[in-house]
C-alpha cells in the first residue's frame, strides 16, 4: 500500500516535471520582435556613424513602416529630420519633425521637435512662421527646454529685427541731401 502511494507520487512528479521546465523555457525564449526592432535601428545609427546618411536614411524609413510600435521611433524621426536639417533640405525635416510631434505630442522629444520645426521655418526665411511656432511653444510648454530654446531664438529675431530698422534708418539718412 505504502509502496503503491509512493510509486503513484514519484509518477505525478515525473509527469510534472517537464511541464514545469517548458514553461520555465518558454519565459527565457528571446522575444525575436523586441531583437528585430533593435537591430534594424541600431544599422540606422552604424549608417548614421559611418556617414553614409543616404544608407541611414533608407534604414530609418524602412525601419518606421516596419516596427509600427517600434520602441525606437521617437529617436528615428529625429535622426531623420536631423540628417535633413543637415543637409539643408528643411522641407523634408519639416515632415519628419512634424510627425514626431504629431505622434509623440506633449513628450519632451515632440515638444522639441517643433522647436526643430521653427528653426526649419527660420532658415528658410519664414520668419512670421517661425515667430508664431516659437511663441506657441512657450505658451504650451512654459516649463520646457524647448521653451527655454524658443525665447532665446525670439530674442535673437528682435536683435535682428531692430538692426534690420537701424540699417534702414541709416541708409534712408545717408539718401537724403
Amino acid at each position: 500500500m505504502i509502496r503503491s502511494a509512493v510509486l503513484r507520487a514519484a509518477v505525478v512528479i515525473l509527469l510534472a516535471a517537464p511541464c514545469a521546465l517548458g514553461a520555465q523555457e518558454k519565459k527565457e525564449e528571446p522575444n525575436l520582435r523586441k531583437i528585430a526592432d533593435d537591430t534594424k535601428f541600431q544599422n540606422a545609427l552604424t549608417f548614421i556613424s559611418l556617414k553614409k546618411y543616404d544608407r541611414a536614411l533608407v534604414e530609418l524609413a524602412e525601419y518606421l513602416e516596419v516596427f509600427v510600435n517600434g520602441s525606437h521611433r521617437r529617436e528615428a524621426y529625429a535622426r531623420t529630420g536631423d540628417i535633413h536639417f543637415e543637409r539643408f533640405d528643411y522641407r523634408l525635416a519639416i515632415r519628419a519633425y512634424r510627425t514626431l510631434s504629431e505622434e509623440f505630442s506633449g513628450s519632451p522629444e515632440g515638444i522639441e521637435a517643433l522647436y526643430r520645426i521653427g528653426l526649419c521655418y527660420r532658415k528658410m526665411g519664414r520668419t512670421a512662421k517661425a515667430l508664431a511656432l516659437f511663441k506657441r511653444i512657450i505658451a504650451e510648454h512654459p516649463d520646457s527646454d524647448a521653451a527655454l530654446q524658443a525665447k532665446n531664438q525670439l530674442d535673437i529675431l528682435d536683435i535682428i529685427e531692430k538692426d534690420n530698422a537701424s540699417a534702414k534708418n541709416e541708409e534712408s539718412a545717408v539718401k537724403k541731401p
